[in-house]
């Protein structure tokens, strides 16, 4: 089946069968990784796995809320599997970033040495990843999926509505990403879901996942911004970082917008867009 939840498929059978798949798949990604010796290669299938761990998480976060410290430490343990698989995808995401604003020195410097501890950051992902498969498998699906989706649309959607009014007041780079992070949660819940949502409701999901698109490339400005300045000292730095800022000054607008868009309505009103259609048998 596609990774989504069937029309008619039980909510609680289909939230098990889609993080139980995706951790699987992860697995068997980065056992295909370790035998390439392609750096490019190996990104390709890390940045899938990576996609994949955020996708579960996000409904092993839908788990936690009914199975408490089980989901929870599985949870945390895809966490830590995406941190290690991330020393080898941020050196390729930063040259990307700087070959797009034609730093095309910067970029070269930053690839160079960008994956010389890929063997060691897969090898502690492999291992993190067998004990979360582990936890995930003792859950049984004995509970009402679809109430504790409801709940966790509800709590997910006010997180990204108080976390977009944090990062507007601040303006700060980590109060963007904890939004970005809350959208994206939010988004994984709703395209698992999609099946069983009103039509109207498509267009949301297609909204959330820009928004994450945008903001996630605001950050990777940010991270840039950061690397440059400890990297650089010479008369060129202020230049590089103003193009940066007005690169990140364009992102934002587009995300306070989507954002009005996505977290205008009231979460009552809300919740009455995002209702779950119930298993037919």
């Amino acid at each position: 089946m596609a990774r989504r939840i069937g029309k008619k498929e039980r909510l609680a059978a289909a939230l098990l069968r889609l993080t139980r798949e995706d951790v699987a798949t992860v697995e068997s990604d980065l056992a295909r990784a370790v035998t390439f010796e392609s750096p490019d290669d190996r990104a390709v299938l890390v940045h899938d796995a990576r996609k994949k761990l955020k996708a579960a998480r996000a409904l092993v976060w839908v788990l936690e809320r009914r199975f408490g410290r089980k989901a929870r430490e599985a949870r945390r343990g895809l966490g830590d599997v995406g941190r290690h698989l991330s020393q080898t995808r941020d050196a390729d995401v930063m040259a990307a970033t700087a070959t797009a604003l034609g730093f095309n020195g910067v970029a070269t410097e930053l690839a160079a040495h960008g994956h010389d501890h890929d063997g060691e950051a897969i090898d502690l992902a492999r291992r993190g990843i067998g004990k979360s498969a582990a936890l995930l498998d003792r859950i049984p699906a004995d509970f009402k999926g679809r109430a504790l989706m409801h709940d966790a649309f509800d709590h997910a959607y006010r997180r990204g509505r108080k976390a977009m009014r944090r990062a507007r007041a601040s303006g700060v780079a980590d109060d963007l990403h904890v939004w970005r992070k809350d959208a994206k949660r939010l988004y994984y819940l709703l395209d698992a879901s999609q099946r069983k949502l009103p039509d109207n409701a498509r267009g949301l999901v297609r909204r959330l996942d820009r928004l994450g698109d945008v903001l996630g490339l605001d950050h990777d400005h940010a991270i840039l911004a950061e690397r440059l300045a400890a990297m650089e000292d010479g008369p060129d730095l202020a230049g590089k970082l103003a193009r940066i800022e007005a690169r990140r000054d364009d992102l934002q607008r587009e995300a306070w917008r989507l954002g009005r868009r996505i977290y205008g309505a009231s979460p009552r009103r809300f919740r009455s867009r995002v209702r779950l259609s119930k298993a037919r048998r």
